[in-house]
């Protein structure tokens, strides 16, 4: 008697909650085309592909089928891509994981609501641009005859070619990415921010604690959590990259490659090493995946946050 009246309340539920499903699909059905069905593809890694045997009856590669493995480490178009990917994406970690977090704790000591609504709209409006505009308005801004040269000229006399030294790549892709994401990504800690009590905030003041130490010993502990959780997230990325961004700013000076450029370069670009770039884009998943897990096991043991 019990289990039917167990498995009519959740009968009841799932068709109140319908509504909700059916908002997930489109979601859901994204995500499986686009993400797993064409996972069957990465056979291609471990195959000579021949388009008119097709995939799966092509025959296997060389070296037990990693020889497209060891091809796109010894290659040097290839090999030279991977220490641009990681050097670039731990100056991310450095520069932009911050970012959203110090904005938040900052918005949330304004108190003129009017003023603390525009800027968080101001620093919101960035993330809706594509990568492609970005790239395409900081080329605009940044060229020898843009507008922040016609201020320099105005002011100094001279102009600057900020997009012809090879130098300015990382910290130009450095602050495009911070200025892009930093709006967006403070909406969790305000969020989490909004949730603390303001008891422990007046407890605070009546122990003597200003603004700083309340931050400090209020507010950061209670966005400690989300930190670590989006920490996580952040590391299976060290070895991934921007690529609208990336490829998007380079030009005749900035030649930086990394490996997702490479990838769209020799894999989808040329048409001929679709089984190299499919070796080094399953390599990449797999660093990925095992950052992600190793990070989440040091969190779990260090601080008790975790994935799963």
């Amino acid at each position: 008697m019990t289990e039917k009246i167990m498995t009519k309340k959740k009968k009841h539920k799932f068709r109140q909650d319908m509504p909700f499903y059916l908002l997930l699909l489109p979601a859901i059905v994204t995500v499986f085309v686009f993400s797993y069905m064409p996972m069957p593809g990465v056979i291609m890694a471990f195959k000579d592909l021949d388009a008119r045997q097709g995939m799966f009856a092509s025959p296997w590669a060389a070296n037990g089928g990693f020889a497209h493995f060891i091809y796109v480490f010894t290659v040097p178009d290839f090999a030279d891509a991977i220490w641009p990917t990681v050097w670039i994406n731990i100056l991310s970690l450095i520069v932009r994981f911050p970012a959203p977090l110090i904005f938040a704790l900052l918005l949330n000591e304004l108190h003129k609501k009017v003023f603390k609504r525009t800027v968080q709209t101001i620093s919101y409006l960035p993330y809706f641009l594509s990568w492609i505009s970005v790239t395409g308005l900081a080329s605009s801004l940044l060229s020898e005859y843009g507008g922040i040269n016609d201020l320099i000229n105005a002011v100094a006399g001279h102009r600057v070619g900020f997009l012809k030294n090879p130098d300015n790549f990382i910290p130009i892709y450095l602050f495009l990415s911070v200025w892009k994401s930093i709006g967006w990504g403070s909406i969790i800690y305000l969020a989490n921010i909004a949730a603390i009590s303001p008891d422990l905030y007046e407890a605070a003041t009546l122990d003597g604690a200003n603004r700083l130490k309340r931050a400090w010993h209020v507010t950061m502990p209670a966005l400690l959590p989300t930190a670590m959780i989006l920490l996580i997230l952040e590391m299976g990325q060290l070895f991934g990259s921007n690529f609208e961004l990336v490829y998007g700013l380079q030009n005749a000076y900035f030649q930086t490659e990394v490996i997702s450029t490479v990838i769209y370069k020799y894999g989808l670009g040329s048409g001929a090493m679709y089984e190299a770039t499919t070796a080094l884009n399953l390599v990449q998943s797999v660093v990925a995946l095992t950052l992600t897990l190793g990070a989440n096991w040091i969190s779990k043991k260090v601080s008790k946050v975790s994935l799963w």
